[in-house]
């Protein structure tokens, strides 16, 4: 499967359109979309260049095949790190989305006391902004949270429900973990939606064995996967209880039992804990990795379906985890992560 040509349909700098200009300088580029992350772009120029990047700068890049109208659009990056590799004459551009990985959100703990999700996220948004033609802005919030969703734990009743983390970025990955969402910053939006509500979505596009390069690696697991969760909460009459939630697509009858984790704040933040319990343990349990001629349908939160593979319950809907897009003189190839979704 020889890849086709690919094209850089678009190179903002600092808001000005440099397509042209960088283009014929430009010998690679590399995107990672990954949930439960900012993205990552890295880039590779020819020396000597007229383009002359550094720490600070915003970069954009979309990508697509001439005959086609879909494209991967990077979303703005800001420029950390520049380096000279003098005996091939590259230079090599590493960029973050926003900075977050590298700024003030990898840097300060955070502890909070009977606070709601919603706040969290709004709190997020506001203190840690996105930035465009030299002026911030807060984040938009996209998320299905409930309103009723106070998150972290009391060790009894008539105790604080405290969460803690050693970075707010941190926080964002244990709170989607803990409570069944993925989260992703990207074009000034922090999207933390459950991953029930990505699986939902229809199929963006279909893989076959002809659109991957050789071996694709299936993955199941058999062990710790649960039929049910149990988590404390605490009633309106300050006495504890608990709830159960069940998933209808596991056979197993093996049980997550998180009622020595202690008490959660009422019984919607006990069901949210419980469902994404149970949603973190179960997910991964058949993923694949593969490589493929890039496509502009690949991108974290988007679902495919694989059809015409060889082997026992490997066809289906799967939902992409991870996406990595590599530009180079060969063409474009994405290394795709995904888990197959059951329901």
């Amino acid at each position: 499967m020889p890849p086709r040509k690919p094209t850089i349909s678009r190179f903002v700098l600092n808001e000005t359109n440099i397509t042209n200009q960088i283009v014929p300088r430009l010998a690679s580029v590399i995107y990672q979309d990954e949930a439960g992350a900012t993205g990552l772009l890295e880039l590779e120029l020819i020396s000597p260049t007229s383009i002359n990047l550094i720490e600070g700068d915003a970069i954009e890049v979309r990508i697509k095949y001439a005959d086609s109208a879909n494209e991967i659009n990077t979303g703005t990056h800001i420029v950390d790190e520049v380096t000279i590799q003098l005996a091939s004459n590259i230079i090599r551009v590493g960029a973050r989305a926003y900075d977050y990985r590298s700024g003030a959100a990898t840097k300060e703990a955070v502890e909070l006391k009977n606070t709601r999700l919603s706040e969290i996220l709004n709190e997020f948004a506001f203190n840690f902004m996105a930035e465009k033609g030299g002026t911030k802005f807060p984040l938009q919030v996209i998320s299905n949270a409930p309103l009723g969703l106070v998150v972290g734990i009391a060790s009894q009743v008539g105790e604080d429900n405290i969460v803690r983390a050693n970075s707010w970025l941190e926080l964002l990955k244990q709170l989607g973990d803990d409570y069944g969402y993925w989260f992703n910053i990207k074009f000034g939006e922090l999207r933390f939606l459950t991953y029930e509500t990505q699986e939902q979505q229809s199929n963006s596009t279909t893989i076959t064995p002809s659109d991957c390069l050789p071996n694709p690696r299936f993955t199941r697991r058999t062990k710790n996967i649960f039929e049910s969760a149990f988590v404390n909460y605490k009633t309106l009459t300050n006495e504890e209880d608990f709830v159960q939630v069940s998933d209808s697509t596991v056979s197993t009858t093996d049980i997550l039992d998180l009622r020595n984790e202690g008490v959660y704040y009422n019984q919607a933040s006990a069901f949210e804990r419980a469902t994404g319990a149970l949603s973190f343990a179960n997910r991964n349990r058949q993923t694949v990795r593969m490589k493929t001629e890039g496509n502009g349908s690949y991108i974290v939160g988007a679902n495919v379906s694989l059809t015409g593979f060889t082997g026992s319950m490997i066809n289906g809907k799967y939902a992409i985890s991870r996406a990595i897009h590599r530009l180079d003189s060969d063409g474009w190839i994405t290394d795709l992560e995904m888990y197959m979704i059951f329901n």
